[in-house]
C-alpha cells in the first residue's frame, strides 16, 4: 500500500484545510460575510453527496446473486470459497433479500447493510453495477491486446490506488488539476445565495477542485478553522492593520488579503452552522443507530446541518463530498468490511432520513466511488486482491431505485468478463457515463455534459437512467 493511500484511508484523523485558491479567493464569496437569516434552500435546490470508499470497496459482497437470468448463488458460494476453509463467501442464509422490482431477480445485500434494505425497498436506493474507470467500451480482447495501438484504450495503472482514486474523481488520468464534480460546479454558474458550491467535510478532495470554482474543506468534527492569532477578533484587525499598511501594488500582499478575508468571512458563516447541538430533524436521524456517531455519520450530519441553515441565503445548487477509509481488505475482510459496512449503511440511511425531516428528499441525490472492486477469487488470509469494476449505491428522493442499472458480469474466473484467472471485472460502465446521468439531473445541458466529461463521446448511452 502507497503513502499515499494510508494517508488517504484514515480521513477522520486529518486536520487539513484548503480549496480557496488564490485566484479566485477574493470573488468567489464577495456577499458571504453578509449572510443575512433569511431561508434555506431554494425551491429549486439540488444537491450532490459524493461518498468516497477509500481503499478499494468489494462490491462482490455488498450485492450477490441469488436467483438472476444470468448467475446462481452457488456460482458465488463455489469461487469465494467458505469462511471455514479461508474464503470470503457469506452464507445465503445471512443475506439480505432483495428483489429487482423491474426484473423480479432476487438478490442479497450483505448482512451489515440492514438500515440500506429498506430503502432499496422503498424505491429510494438503486445500485450500478460493474462501474469503473473507462476511456471508452473495450472488449477482452482489446485489454489482452496492450502491446499494440490498443494499449491506449485501457486506463492506465488499473490496480494502483493512488492513480485509480484519481481517475474516479477526475474521469481522466489526463489532466488531475480539477475533478468532475468540480467541473460540473464550473458549469453551473451563479447559484445564488452565500454559500460556496463545493464543499468537502474530508479534506481536500480532487473531485471538487475546479477550474473556475474553488472548493472549501472542513474538518471533520465541527468548522472552518482559522490558525494561529487571526482566528480572534483581536488577531483579524491586527491582521488588517498591516495589510492596509501595505503597499497596494503588492500582488502577494493583496492576494493573501483576499484569502484571508475568505476565511475569515467563512468561519463566520459555517462555524456557527455546525457547532452545538444539531437541530432534532437530523440528531432524530442519526440516534436510532449504533454507528450514529462515528466519524463518517458525523460528516453526513454536517453536509445536512449545511443544508438546513437559514444563513446561506437560498443557494440553488450544492456539491458535497464526504469519506469513509480503510476498504484494503487484504485479510480478515468478513470482519473488516462488515464493520465499515455497517457505518456505511446506517450513516447513508440516517442522512437520507434527514433529508426527509428537511423536506430535500427529492432534491438530493448520494452516491458512492471507490477506487476500484476486489477480486472475486479470495487471496490468502481471508482477504482479497484489487480488481476493477465494481457495484455502486444511488440514494434519494429522485432516484429510480428498487431496480439495477446496467450489466452485472457472469461470476465465472478466467469466463467472459475476467481480465485474469481471479475475477477481476472489466467494467461495462464507465466512470463517465455514471457522472453524466448525475450531471444531467443537476440540470447540465448535454454541451456542459461534454465539457465535464471528456471521455463521453466515446459511449453510445450517456445516461444510465438511475435518476
Amino acid at each position: 500500500m502507497s503513502k499515499n493511500n494510508r494517508h488517504l484511508m484514515n480521513p477522520g484523523r486529518r486536520r487539513m484545510l484548503g480549496g480557496l485558491a488564490a485566484t479566485t479567493a477574493g470573488s468567489l464569496f464577495p456577499k458571504l460575510w453578509l449572510g443575512d437569516a433569511i431561508a434555506g434552500p431554494a425551491a429549486s435546490y439540488q444537491a450532490l453527496v459524493c461518498v468516497f470508499l477509500y481503499g478499494g470497496n468489494d462490491g462482490n459482497n455488498m450485492l450477490i446473486p441469488i436467483n438472476t437470468n444470468k448467475n446462481m448463488y452457488s456460482a458465488y458460494g463455489t469461487a469465494r470459497a467458505s469462511q471455514s476453509s479461508g474464503g470470503v463467501a457469506i452464507p445465503q442464509g445471512q443475506l439480505l433479500p432483495i428483489t429487482d422490482s423491474v426484473t423480479n431477480e432476487q438478490w442479497g445485500l450483505h448482512p451489515s447493510m440492514t438500515a440500506l434494505q429498506s430503502l432499496y425497498n422503498s424505491k429510494a436506493l438503486a445500485f450500478q453495477m460493474n462501474m469503473g474507470t473507462l476511456i471508452e467500451p473495450i472488449t477482452l480482447a482489446i485489454y489482452n491486446n496492450r502491446a499494440t495501438a490498443d494499449q491506449a484504450k485501457v486506463p492506465v495503472n488499473l490496480y494502483s490506488h493512488s492513480d485509480q482514486q484519481n481517475q474516479q474523481a477526475a474521469s481522466s488520468i489526463l489532466d488531475l488539476s480539477n475533478g468532475w464534480g468540480g467541473r460540473i460546479a464550473d458549469q453551473l454558474g451563479p447559484v445564488g445565495g452565500v454559500s460556496p458550491v463545493s464543499i468537502s467535510l474530508s479534506g481536500n478532495a480532487l473531485y471538487l477542485a475546479g477550474a473556475r470554482t474553488s472548493q472549501v474543506a472542513l474538518y471533520t468534527y465541527g468548522g472552518l478553522n482559522i490558525n494561529g492569532p487571526f482566528g480572534t477578533t483581536t488577531g483579524e484587525a491586527q491582521l488588517q492593520s498591516l495589510l492596509s499598511a501595505t503597499s497596494a501594488d503588492s500582488t502577494m500582499i493583496t492576494t493573501l488579503s483576499n484569502i484571508q478575508n475568505t476565511s475569515i468571512g467563512l468561519s463566520r458563516v459555517l462555524n456557527p452552522i455546525l457547532s452545538g447541538t444539531a437541530p432534532a430533524s437530523i440528531s432524530s436521524a442519526f440516534a436510532p443507530y449504533s454507528t450514529g456517531n462515528s466519524g463518517f455519520s458525523q460528516q453526513l450530519q454536517s453536509v445536512a446541518r449545511i443544508m438546513a441553515s437559514t444563513t446561506l441565503g437560498s443557494p440553488t445548487r450544492q456539491i458535497f463530498f464526504v469519506s469513509l477509509g480503510s476498504f484494503d481488505t487484504h485479510n480478515d475482510q468478513i470482519n473488516q468490511q462488515g464493520a465499515l459496512l455497517q457505518q456505511l449503511s446506517e450513516g447513508m440511511a440516517a442522512f437520507y432520513q434527514s433529508t426527509v425531516n428537511l423536506g430535500l428528499q427529492n432534491q438530493v441525490t448520494t452516491f458512492t466511488l471507490s477506487d476500484f472492486a476486489r477480486t472475486f477469487k479470495p487471496a490468502s488470509g481471508g482477504g482479497t486482491d484489487h480488481a476493477w469494476g465494481s457495484h455502486h449505491m444511488i440514494m434519494g428522493g429522485a432516484v429510480k431505485g428498487g431496480t439495477n442499472y446496467g450489466v452485472f458480469p457472469s461470476l465465472v474466473l478466467g469466463g467472459p468478463d475476467d481480465t485474469s484467472d481471479e475475477g477481476r471485472w472489466l467494467p461495462t460502465t464507465g466512470i463517465d457515463q455514471y457522472g453524466a446521468t448525475l450531471g444531467a439531473w443537476m440540470g447540465l445541458s448535454p454541451a456542459q455534459l461534454a465539457t465535464v466529461f471528456p471521455n463521453l463521446k466515446n459511449f453510445s448511452q450517456t445516461n444510465m437512467g438511475f435518476v
